[in-house]
């Protein structure tokens, strides 16, 4: 069984990071009335025509800071921080994720499920992953 932690990230100007603290820049998405009209999108590819490959609009803030919240997880709340921390007990081995079919039809259901319960959603599509793999001859910072 692999434990896995979800973490919902919207905005915030501190975000809160397992790790000793540091200070970076990230890009948040900023406010558009745009977007109460259209879905945000980001295409994969070179659109034909005048059609941009994403309608996003993001600015860059320096200077987040970014500190360890080992400890304090249940205290983190995506009303009042904009993101949460999940438990995930999911039924896939770390081998599993090397099978594309069984992330899609496993893994991606059990995230699904557990963001539609922590969020009361009525649907979750997810329509995106990445599964990153830990190599052991690579070192880490």
């Amino acid at each position: 069984m692999v434990l896995t932690r979800l973490s919902i990230l919207l905005r915030s100007r501190t975000i809160l990071i397992m790790g000793a603290p540091i200070v970076s820049s990230m890009y948040f998405l900023d406010h558009d009335p745009l977007y109460d009209t259209e879905k945000l999108y980001e295409l994969k590819y070179d659109p034909p025509g005048d059609l941009p490959r994403t309608n996003m609009k993001l600015s860059k803030w320096d200077d987040v800071q970014l500190h360890d919240i080992r400890g304090h997880e249940n205290s983190v709340t995506f009303q009042s921080h904009g993101f949460c921390l999940l438990q995930l007990a999911s039924q896939m081995t770390q081998k599993d994720f090397d099978n594309r079919e069984k992330v899609e039809t496993v893994y991606l259901q059990e995230v699904g499920h557990t963001l539609q319960n922590a969020l009361s959603a009525r649907r979750v599509q997810v329509f995106d992953y990445q599964v990153r793999r830990f190599d052991a001859g690579v070192k880490m910072c």
